[in-house]
């Protein structure tokens, strides 16, 4: 086939539009209140989940001993807090560890620290401030509690803050696990089992929201299409720095980032049914008949099933056991082992693993072949620090492939601050909605 010029579909025109910004960008990070200089930061940022992460790294030399200073303030096995604060102050004479002019960028908590003695480098590893959420089992339920009332009862436990905004009205916790056919009396043994932040995940996927963490801090609680986003309008050859630039990728047939997950439950019930024939004194016979019907169910994230049985005389008895079989999940995966994938998953009840599997390879396609995913790095500016978050809306322009100008959602924004090279910003965004994430 011969291809002439005028076939060719030209490129889109672009402009040079370079801007110059001097600032002097300051971070400091406080720890237990106590606040501290800091040489070098990164945060990444999830959008939809409450993995947040940073580290911090500031110099040995010039502050305290934190082997007794932490064995002091932790002795109680209370977590240590971290905030990150970082801006452009406009007075650059006042303290080196004043806060008044400079933004919060992270709260949280330090998971662990290492000190590089022949660097004079302390760094913490410090998780999102959610944390407990995630680690902590749950031990008080209601099976009537709604799932706004189970979010905000947790949420306030450790202090955070709720934004709800749902587009149908919540449904209660006995809803959420009786699409794997759970209730009753498993339901008990179901929650005790589980994870603060699994439920609550599990009942976002029920109620159709997105859930994530910010450093307000607030637990925000809604769906993606009633998410208030300020839109930030991004040009190449403008904003983006020069040298690691702007990358485009779009999936024609087949994406490696994108995982779909199908799970469905069929229950299994059993009927046993016994009948005695007795002889009687003078001749004859009596005919006496017993049933007992039991059904059983898996408790999500173990390989536990709960067994419950009822006689024909209304007798109810419930066992949990180990075991494998019952529950099928169906996947979707360009390949395995591969990191940063988008997880989607879907709830279905009562559905074949045969049919199953094809839900799963059917919106994994729809999502895979129609997605523009773009990576770029650039310079914190003070326009960006004001209107830059990770609920944000990218308007991209002025690149030369009409469709990769579009508008994005980002999945991950990540930071890095060093006192010796800059401030920048780094960021993977899609052009649909992005999945909750896991944690």
């Amino acid at each position: 086939m011969t291809v002439s010029a005028t076939d060719i579909i030209p490129l889109v025109p672009t402009t040079k539009k370079p801007t110059y910004e001097a600032n002097a960008p300051r971070a400091v990070a406080v720890l237990n209140g106590v606040p501290y200089q800091v040489s070098a930061y990164t945060i990444s940022l999830n959008a939809h989940g409450a993995s947040d992460t940073a580290t911090v790294v500031i110099p040995i030399s010039s502050n305290p001993d934190f082997t007794v200073e932490f064995f002091k303030s932790t002795n109680d096995q209370a977590p240590v807090f971290v905030e990150i604060y970082a801006g452009f102050p406009s007075n650059i004479n006042v303290s080196l560890t004043d806060i008044s002019q400079l933004s919060r960028r992270f709260l949280g908590i330090v998971d662990m620290y290492s000190a590089k003695f022949a660097s004079n480098e302390l760094t913490f590893n410090c998780r999102s401030i959610a944390a407990p959420l995630i680690d902590t089992p749950i031990t008080t339920y209601s099976q009537n509690q709604t799932t706004i009332q189970f979010v905000a009862a947790m949420a306030d436990s450790i202090g955070l803050k709720t934004s709800f905004k749902i587009a149908n009205p919540s449904v209660t916790l006995q809803s959420v696990l009786g699409y794997d056919n759970i209730g009753g009396a498993g339901f008990a043994a179901t929650v005790y089992r589980m994870k603060i932040w699994d439920l609550i995940l599990r009942s976002a996927q029920v109620d159709d929201v997105d859930v994530w963490v910010d450093s307000t801090p607030t637990l925000h609680y809604e769906a993606p299409w009633l998410v208030k986003r300020n839109t930030v309008a991004l040009d190449w050859l403008r904003d983006f720095d020069q040298r690691d630039g702007l990358e485009a990728t779009h999936s024609i047939q087949f994406s490696k980032n994108i995982q779909v997950e199908v799970y469905t439950y069929q229950r299994k019930t059993r009927i046993t049914t016994g009948v005695q024939v007795t002889s009687v004194p003078g001749g004859g016979t009596t005919v006496s008949q017993s049933s007992r019907t039991s059904s059983s169910s898996i408790i999500p994230g173990t390989n536990e099933t709960i067994q419950t049985s009822t006689s024909s005389t209304g007798a109810v008895s419930q066992s949990v056991s180990s075991g494998s079989g019952g529950a099928f999940r169906g996947s979707a995966s360009q390949a395995a082992g591969e990191s940063g994938k988008e997880r989607y998953v879907f709830y279905v009840r009562n559905v074949s693993p045969q049919v199953a599997n094809q839900m799963a390879l059917a919106k994994w396609r729809q999502i895979s072949m129609h997605e523009y995913a773009i990576t770029g790095k650039l310079p914190m500016t003070e326009a960006l620090l004001k209107t830059l978050s990770i609920t944000s809306l990218i308007k991209l322009g002025n690149t030369p492939y009409s469709f990769v100008n579009d508008l994005y959602w980002p999945r991950t924004i990540d930071e890095d601050f060093n006192i010796s090279g800059g401030w920048t910003l780094a960021m993977h965004c899609v052009n649909h909605t992005p999945p909750n994430q896991a944690v």
